[in-house]
């Protein structure tokens, strides 16, 4: 096993051979911190009535109702997350329960357009929730799932995560 010492908090367990670096940040994109970060995680699947007991001994996180059909995932006061039913339609389709991450951007409909240009799929197109934004799911050319959002509010700099928090 390898690890990668990331130089900011310890090695993480890789494959083969040892790799080394200062600062994991030196590997992302100038542009990174600045734009498309994860803005939301849900977790999908068959009875999610037994996940939060699973997930708040591991993580912290705890959850709010939404709607009937929807909980939060909340970390303190905030929401970071949702959980769903993955229904029964969805599961024989062959869908198996997931996490699904939602990427921010400032267009939706162009932005999967561009996934499509670089050889992505859609599997969700571009949709609107009432009063609270606009989303797609994609896979990307491997066929990894992910979505896309951009909210109807201004959500504000964020600065950089927390413990216990998404990106």
């Amino acid at each position: 096993m390898r690890t990668l010492d990331t130089g900011v908090s310890g090695a993480i367990g890789a494959t083969s051979t040892s790799v080394r670096s200062r600062s994991w940040l030196n590997v992302l994109p100038p542009t990174m911190e600045q734009q498309s970060p994860f803005v939301w995680h849900e977790l999908m699947v068959p009875n999610p009535s037994s996940a939060p007991s699973f997930y708040k001994s591991i993580t912290g996180w705890n959850t709010q109702p939404f709607q009937s059909d929807y909980t939060l995932w909340v970390y303190g006061e905030s929401p970071i997350g949702g959980l769903a039913e993955l229904t029964k339609e969805l599961a024989s389709t062959g869908v198996p329960p997931h996490w699904l991450d939602y990427v921010g951007v400032e267009d939706v409909d162009a932005t999967t357009r561009r996934a499509e240009e670089l050889g992505g799929h859609v599997t969700v197109p571009p949709t609107e929730i009432p009063d609270v934004g606009r989303f797609a799911v994609l896979l990307d050319p491997q066929g990894a799932a992910f979505a896309i959002y951009k909210s109807i509010q201004d959500a504000g700099p964020q600065g950089a995560a927390k413990f216990g928090e998404f990106s």
